[in-house]
């Protein structure tokens, strides 16, 4: 299969878009209720749920923070819940150590599981994050598997995609060209024959996915944060559309250890585990910082009304920020 493949290597310019004033940054849930939180998502009730991933529980609370309640399992207790999304007072969790996915209701009844420890089809190996594709499909980030599962919102087995292996743009980048794993390569007898073919039985496999973590579909297009160090963007019948790298001769690579992301308006903001920044891929192309908060690990996150809504697990606590005052001081600054 031939791939159309763009990617990123200029040097980003890192121009911070939501100066951060730490005083108007809330604290709205603190340690007191989190015991080591993965994700969170805001549930069309405009309430919060939280997947406390070492506590093993889900948890809601209101917008501005007060706890409401846990979700207890009626049977088949989580081991890991990473991520969580919902539609018609149903919730759809990924959970990681069971190697499954499980949609309850509000009180926790389940109505369905599906997945399982394996790479068959229909299997899952530590699934991540989780996404809707349209109103009667999920999209998982299977990451032990290194693809893509669909599912129906019934649970049954559509259909998974992916290649596991790294990206050619990492074979033809400095950073490896460096390393003594490229003087085996080098002298391998599978290396390219052409721009587009894989390598041939060497062990050093081209692919789509290494590990994929966050995931979400926009305009009938799935991006996808893999760990490796790449943003991809599929169509929804898995065709790679485009590949987001940045070669480390450019500087640090914003895309090490991407873990998840937002698409809003054609732009895609996405984070980096144990980083302090939301970053935003625009429109033309260009990357900057768009929201920083020094001292603070910013992981997942969510835009909603005119508030990012931020979590930093390290620190058991989620927070938030008026963005649309920000901007307001922001403009005000630059006239006066």
């Amino acid at each position: 299969m031939k791939f159309v493949v763009k990617k990123i290597i200029n040097k980003a310019i890192l121009t911070n878009k939501i100066p951060c004033d730490s005083k108007k940054v809330q604290t709205i849930i603190n340690e007191e209720y989190l015991q080591g939180p993965s994700s969170f998502n805001i549930l069309p009730d405009s309430s919060i749920i939280v997947a406390d991933e070492c506590d093993n529980k889900l948890k809601i609370f209101s917008l501005d923070g007060s706890f409401v309640k846990v979700i207890n399992l009626d049977k088949n207790a989580f081991h890991y819940p990473i991520d969580v999304i919902s539609r018609n007072d149903i919730l759809y969790i990924t959970d990681k150590y069971n190697h499954r996915i499980i949609a309850i209701d509000m009180s926790g009844k389940i109505l369905w599981i599906a997945g399982g420890y394996g790479k068959a089809k229909g299997k899952l190996k530590e699934p991540y994050g989780i996404t809707f594709i349209d109103e009667e499909t999920l999209a998982i980030s299977d990451s032990g598997n290194a693809r893509i599962v669909f599912y129906s919102i019934n649970g049954t087995f559509v259909d998974f995609f992916g290649r596991k292996g790294i990206g050619k743009e990492y074979y033809e980048s400095i950073s490896f060209k460096t390393k003594v794993i490229y003087k085996l390569w080098n002298n391998s007898v599978s290396r390219f024959q052409t721009i587009d073919t894989n390598f041939i039985d060497s062990g050093f496999d081209i692919g789509t996915l290494e590990s994929p973590k966050g995931i979400t579909c926009n305009n009938d297009k799935i991006y996808v944060c893999d760990y490796s160090g790449r943003l991809q963007v599929f169509s929804v019948k898995g065709e790679l559309l485009k590949t987001y790298y940045q070669n480390r001769e450019y500087g640090e690579n914003l895309f090490s250890y991407i873990q998840w992301i937002e698409v809003i308006n054609n732009n895609i903001y996405f984070t980096r585990e144990l980083g302090n920044s939301i970053y935003v891929i625009e429109k033309d192309g260009s990357i900057n910082t768009f929201f920083q908060y020094k001292g603070h690990y910013i992981e997942k996150f969510h835009f909603h009304d005119e508030y990012i809504y931020f979590m930093s697990p390290w620190e058991r606590k989620l927070f938030r920020i008026n963005i649309k005052e920000e901007n307001s001081a922001t403009k005000d600054t630059k006239n006066n």
